[in-house]
């Protein structure tokens, strides 16, 4: 007589192992030794005695038919129901989870879905209560990350707001909502409400007034230009500082999707290589996230307006190519490659003065893995005007050592303006901290005269208190006061004025590949007006995998503060790709204020 296998629990206080009906995805059930602990779910099908079903291809993967693996962090949620027949007393936990299917040569994650039955036990009361033993496991291991939201046993209170733009680059905003975001909001039992926006600064505005208590995050259906909104709207609040901490999560579903990209790059996500699962990892990043800080940079305008950036701002060639080519929005980020080659041929120059405070603490070595073909040259502050090396790369510290971001101050800019990019350098040797050296990390120093090129360095420490001693957050910014001593500033005409924070500003374009949401830096990006078409074409061939620095005469230097005045009467100004007045302005970083949900 054949042995029957026995259904008994076995329990302990770090797993729990029994042998049930199991159904994967849409499929039949069958005999399954399920094992859950804390680092995923394990499942063997077995034949009635038992004895575990040999797999056709044993990978130790979830792709074989009789064994599957499911690490905890692909696992969202789970959900216990009952059965409808009124003479069962089975009870069914259904467990989700995306895990990624690694036997592609491109991974990609797929939704998948474990039906276990419950129905050992006499009543169906019985079957519940066991059922649920098993889902409040399930729960416990998805805490130990502390994601934002969980599941099951939420508080009514968890609430997220999603926000979605239909108008978004090429419209599909809102069917990516409905195919790829609603469903693993259902899978993780997220409660949440949908606001479709109507207008132009609509999340703007609905952000200035939102009650913050209602909801625990937001998440962004669009491009960088709702996000936008929603910062700008937060940061238009009287609590506007600790209101910019709410946590967000942006889905891509616009033309540029910048920072959705720079996040799944910082993460390192396997499907990077696949732009089609950008969505998912973003909604998986926002049901298994946990906040992390993200800087946020604020600008102050010559006329006193102010504004809230996450990703980049500036003039000249890429914010001509953004605003420009919206007329080709349909195309999505094509547009960008066309107009491009429009703007090699047809070059406009601008006259711009330049201030900045250098951010300290970037070190040679940090920056070799990716420079290994560049020769790195760093030279020590010695004397009060020392002599600059230079270096023909430049690349973003590493996040594990950030320099201490410094509160820049205000300055003035003298009117005259003369022919050639020049440096002017308060000099001030007490900025130096006593024995303290730093590397030069700037590219194309050729392009201008080397002699003019001094730095200096300083220990203050940003903090936003000054803000509120000047007015409040809308405080216009003094572009009157004295040019701080620990400042630089360039004179010249320049095809592009651009700063940067983030790796990405769009999802095919990498500016700074070692930059961290929260490193605390900005990343002036300059090209001299005199670079020919050649190294323009190159530099615009080389966005995409942030080569373009090794192009003579781009030049990066990492700041903390900077202020941008422009000479010319008419132009574009952007942030965040969105266009404001073509004014002076002037920014500095804000180290931590945001929070991103990713995983």
């Amino acid at each position: 007589m054949a042995h029957v296998v026995s259904k008994k629990l076995l329990a302990t206080d770090d797993a729990l192992e029994q042998v049930l009906p199991l159904c994967v995805s849409k499929g039949g059930f069958r005999l399954a030794r399920v094992k859950l602990d804390h680092d995923g779910i394990v499942v063997n099908f077995v034949l009635p005695d038992g004895v575990p079903i040999k797999n056709s291809s044993e990978n130790g993967r979830n792709h074989s038919s009789e064994k599957i693996l499911l690490k905890a962090p692909e696992i969202v949620g789970s959900c216990v129901t009952r059965s409808t027949e009124s003479i069962s007393k089975s009870v069914f936990l259904k467990i989700f989870a995306y895990p990624i299917d690694e036997s592609k040569r491109n991974p990609s994650r797929r939704r998948i879905s474990i039906t276990m039955e419950f129905e050992t036990q006499p009543t169906m009361e019985e079957n519940y209560h066991h059922a649920m033993k098993w889902a409040n496991f399930v729960h416990d291991m998805l805490q130990p990350d502390t994601p934002i939201f969980g599941s099951p046993g939420m508080s009514s209170t968890d609430k997220l707001l999603v926000l979605v733009n239909p108008n978004s680059g090429p419209g599909k905003a809102y069917q990516i909502f409905r195919k790829q975001v609603a469903p693993v909001l259902s899978d993780s039992g997220v409660a949440y409400d949908v606001i479709i926006t109507q207008r132009a600064n609509h999340a703007h505005d609905l952000m200035k007034t939102l009650d913050l208590q209602k909801y625990k995050a937001v998440a962004v259906v669009a491009g960088d230009g709702l996000l936008y909104e929603v910062y700008n709207g937060l940061g238009c609040r009287s609590d506007w500082m600790s209101a910019l901490g709410l946590p967000v999560c942006i889905i891509p579903g616009g033309s540029g999707n910048g920072l959705a990209k720079s996040l799944a790059y910082w993460r390192k996500d396997p499907e990077l290589k696949r732009p089609r699962s950008q969505c998912l990892i973003s909604a998986l990043n926002l049901v298994r996230g946990t906040p992390k800080p993200m800087d946020l940079i604020l600008i102050h305008s010559h006329s006193g307006k102010r504004y809230i950036s996450f990703l980049s701002f500036g003039l000249g060639l890429l914010t001509d190519i953004d605003i420009q080519s919206e007329r080709l929005r349909i195309l999505g980020e094509a547009r960008f490659t066309l107009w491009g080659i429009g703007k090699v041929m047809v070059q406009r120059r601008y006259s711009v003065t330049i201030s900045f405070k250098r951010a300290s603490g970037i070190k040679r070595d940090e920056l070799k893995k990716s420079a290994s073909q560049s020769e790195l040259q760093s030279q020590t502050c010695e004397s009060r005007r020392p002599n600059l090396q230079h270096s023909i790369s430049c690349h973003a510290p590493h996040p594990e050592d950030p320099p201490s971001p410094s509160t820049p101050d205000e300055d003035d800019v003298p009117n005259e303006f003369p022919g050639n990019p020049e440096v002017e350098d308060n000099d001030d040797s007490s900025s130096f901290p006593l024995g303290h050296s730093r590397d030069e990390v700037e590219l194309g120093r050729d392009a201008l005269d080397e002699s003019l090129w001094n730095k200096k360095t300083s220990t203050r420490k940003a903090d936003y208190s000054h803000l509120l001693q000047k007015g409040g957050a809308d405080a216009a910014c003094p572009f009157s006061d004295p040019v701080p001593e620990d400042w630089e500033t360039i004179k010249g005409e320049f095809l592009l004025v651009y700063v940067v924070y983030q790796s990405h500003i769009s999802s095919s374009v990498m500016m700074i590949p070692e930059a961290a949401p929260d490193d605390g830096i900005m990343w002036l990006i300059l090209m001299p007006g005199s670079m020919s078409r050649p190294a323009i074409a190159k530099v615009l061939l080389q966005l995409d995998n942030g080569m373009y620095a090794r192009v003579p005469g781009v030049r990066l230097i990492p700041v903390t503060g900077v202020r941008i005045v422009p000479h010319d009467t008419q132009g574009l100004l952007t942030i965040d790709g969105e266009s404001i007045p073509f004014e002076p302005i002037h920014a500095q970083v804000l180290p931590g204020l945001a929070r991103v949900l990713v995983r």
